[in-house]
């Protein structure tokens, strides 16, 4: 019992870094994305299709 809940706290711990670097990068590319295209509307609908 106490085995299976070490590993359910290791997989939450990844899920939650996974998630907060997904976060990071997706900010990341974001900004990019807007510095890139001076066209906002053309970027917002780029992120959509995604």
């Amino acid at each position: 019992m106490n085995n299976r809940n070490a590993i359910l706290v290791i997989i939450l711990v990844l899920v939650v870094v996974l998630a907060i670097v997904g976060i990071v990068l997706g900010i990341a590319f974001y900004r990019n994305n807007n510095a890139d295209n001076s066209n906002k509307k053309h970027s917002e609908t780029f992120n959509l299709t995604l």
